[in-house]
């Protein structure tokens, strides 16, 4: 482990920890921040481990949730990685400012893009089966936001987007990974602009969506390539359906 302690910016105060101080900007997202920072900087090296929760949490006086939820954040961007029973592994260096795909323009652009991730996406799904277990560490999560989700009776547009996410990451190739965060603001874009995406009253729909992630999912953590890449397609071809039926 690394023994490159965190410096705050704040006054020290009584007691155990000196908390940063929150003011209009989340705690979570400062530590984020600042991990993201020292990866940056080369202080936390590609490969290398990063210091535990209580570590990290003790050096920024700040609590294990936050520190917890920054390193799911830099997880779910593909930057770290968990191995279980090891710790957590700088996986690769963020970008300072990431690559997008360009926005949809019409009709015919939501339908080929579409038609894009069922291409890639598929061979996604295929290669996280045949994936590390602790690749799909983030897989797991994002699946238990769309249980969630289903249990609220809504599925909102980051979680669906997240999951697909999470299956890029488990592939263990960041260039699946790294396309997919190209892509998420065109992605959620076309979540929210089509009128046939979600409604409050379509429970049955709600439904139909979480049996199709679930069967990705499940597929995936069976180590059945052919089933998720199937299971993905699937997905995907009736989301296509799904979206033009309703334009």
């Amino acid at each position: 482990m690394l023994n490159v302690p965190f410096k705050t910016e704040t006054k020290p105060v009584a007691g155990p920890r000196a908390p940063l101080d929150p003011g209009a900007v989340k705690l979570s997202d400062i530590v984020y921040a600042k991990i993201a920072g020292r990866i940056r900087s080369g202080e936390y090296s590609v490969d290398s481990r990063l210091p535990t929760e209580n570590d990290l949490a003790e050096a920024l006086g700040v609590s294990r949730p936050i520190v917890r939820e920054a390193l799911a954040r830099l997880r779910n961007d593909g930057v770290v990685m968990s191995r279980r029973g090891s710790g957590t592994y700088v996986q690769r260096v963020q970008d300072t400012v990431p690559s997008r795909m360009p926005p949809l323009t019409s009709i015919s652009d939501m339908k080929r893009c579409l038609e894009y991730r069922i291409s890639l996406e598929g061979e996604s799904a295929w290669h996280a089966a045949r994936g590390a277990a602790e690749d799909r560490v983030v897989l797991t999560e994002a699946m238990a936001r769309l249980d969630r989700d289903f249990e609220h009776k809504t599925l909102e547009p980051d979680n669906d987007f997240a999951f697909h996410h999470a299956v890029a990451l488990a592939t263990g190739n960041r260039f699946f990974h790294e396309t997919m965060s190209s892509m998420r603001e065109t992605i959620i874009t076309a979540m929210q602009i089509t009128p046939n995406f979600i409604s409050p009253r379509s429970h049955d729909r709600l439904a139909t969506l979480h049996k199709e992630h679930q069967a990705v999912y499940l597929a995936v953590m069976a180590n059945d390539a052919e089933g998720a890449r199937d299971a993905m397609r699937t997905h995907l071809t009736r989301a296509m359906q799904r979206v033009f039926d309703g334009l």
